[in-house]
């Protein structure tokens, strides 16, 4: 990367950590919105791979409602009970396979 490269990814990284999206990094750097989007990316993904793990923000989770389907959670109950409050039905415990 030479020094232009590492100055505009230094005013993408500062814009952005002042709240600032793609568009509006790349009206401020007169760039095009494609570069400024894969400036933005290159950003964050420095940021995520120098973080350690419990650093990192947990940005979503999706959990299907029957996720636990076919599933052996006789040693995981508190698993199977999540999986029937995000259906919203009753479901039975779970019992051993034999």
């Amino acid at each position: 990367m030479n020094d232009d490269d590492a100055q505009l990814v230094s005013q993408v990284r500062s814009l952005r950590e002042k709240g600032s999206g793609p568009k509006q990094i790349a009206r401020a750097l007169g760039l095009k919105p494609a570069r400024a989007s894969a400036l933005v990316r290159q950003v964050a993904h420095e940021q995520q791979s120098t973080a350690e793990p419990v650093a990192r923000p947990v940005v979503g989770c999706w959990v299907n409602a029957g996720w636990s389907t076919d599933l052996e959670l006789s040693e995981a109950p508190d698993w199977a009970r999540a999986d029937a409050e995000v259906a919203g039905v009753p479901r039975p415990p779970v019992s051993p396979r034999s």
